[in-house]
C-alpha cells in the first residue's frame, strides 16, 4: 500500500511522471496492435508507439474514423518511419471477431505487444460480450 505522501502526490500530481514516451525504445520492426485506438486513451498510445517507429496495427469499428487518426498521428510526428494498419474489429459482434484475426494471421506477422484497449461503453439489457 502506498505510502500517505505518494497517494497525495498521485492525487495532486505534484511530481513527475516515472514513465513516459522518452522513456521508450525505439520500436522498430515491432508489430504492435491496438485495439480501440482511434479516439482516447487508445490513440495516445496508438501517437506513442508510432513515434517510436512501430508498425501500428489499428483494430477499431469505424475505418473512417480511423483513418482521421492516422493523419493526426502522422501530421504530429512526422519524422516517425513508423506505419499503420486498418483492421477492422468489432467486439461487440463475435462472429466477425474471428474474421478480424484471421486478416491479421495472413500477413504471417510476429506479434510483439497487445493492447487491448477496448471497453464498452454501454450494454444492452441482458447483453454478452
Amino acid at each position: 500500500m502506498p505510502s500517505n505522501s505518494s497517494a497525495m502526490k498521485q492525487l495532486f500530481c505534484l511530481s513527475k511522471p516515472q514513465l513516459t514516451v522518452e522513456h521508450l525504445p525505439d520500436l522498430t520492426d515491432k508489430i504492435i496492435i491496438v485495439t480501440g485506438s482511434n479516439t482516447g486513451l487508445g490513440k495516445e498510445i496508438t501517437q506513442a508507439l508510432y513515434s517510436k517507429n512501430a508498425r501500428v496495427y489499428m483494430m477499431t469499428r469505424s475505418e473512417i474514423k480511423t483513418k482521421e487518426a492516422i493523419e493526426s498521428v502522422k501530421t504530429n510526428n512526422p519524422s516517425s518511419k513508423g506505419d499503420f494498419h486498418y483492421i477492422h474489429l468489432d467486439l461487440s459482434n463475435l462472429i466477425t471477431m474471428k474474421s478480424s484475426v484471421d486478416q491479421f494471421l495472413q500477413r504471417k506477422q510476429t506479434l510483439h505487444l497487445l493492447y487491448n484497449n477496448v471497453g464498452v461503453g454501454y450494454a444492452e439489457k441482458d447483453s454478452k460480450t
